[in-house]
């Protein structure tokens, strides 16, 4: 974990701001119900206003939609440089290795370490990162 939090590190600017945007996310899709649940009191006192409520709906669901390609943007795109960046590097110390080296170990084991692997660790930063934040603010506050 202390590598991979190594390589979050170096993009920690787009890291946070897929958190960030994250929490809007969840911000705004725990505001729906509260929204529905005033209009349903204002029916119930016969004030109306329910296109209002309607309206917010809306705007929350665009919201929703904005700071979800957002965090999408940040987190998954943060995924996919830490994957190319560990491609390259594994790239080149590929190309250091004597031909000995070659000789010895299979190219599909070497294959499978080059798309296999790094595609896991990938997902690790990506969705991994994801599924452990977001229950960390989602279940308090829910």
């Amino acid at each position: 974990m202390d590598r991979l939090s190594g390589w979050l590190w170096r993009y920690r600017g787009r890291v946070f701001l897929g958190f960030l945007s994250l929490l809007v996310v969840d911000g705004a899709g725990l505001l729906v119900p509260l929204v529905i649940r005033s209009a349903i009191n204002r029916l119930a006192k016969g004030e109306g206003g329910v296109l209002t409520s309607g309206l917010y709906i809306v705007a929350l669901a665009a919201i929703v939609m904005l700071f979800r390609f957002l965090w999408r943007f940040f987190l998954i795109g943060s995924a996919r440089q830490i994957e190319r960046d560990l491609r390259s590097k594994l790239y080149g110390h590929l190309l250091r290795l004597s031909a000995s080296f070659y000789n010895e170990h299979k190219t599909g084991d070497l294959m499978a370490h080059a798309t296999n692997d790094i595609d896991a660790v990938s997902r690790a930063c990506g969705f991994g990162v994801l599924t452990i934040a977001d229950p960390l603010f989602m279940i308090p506050v829910a």
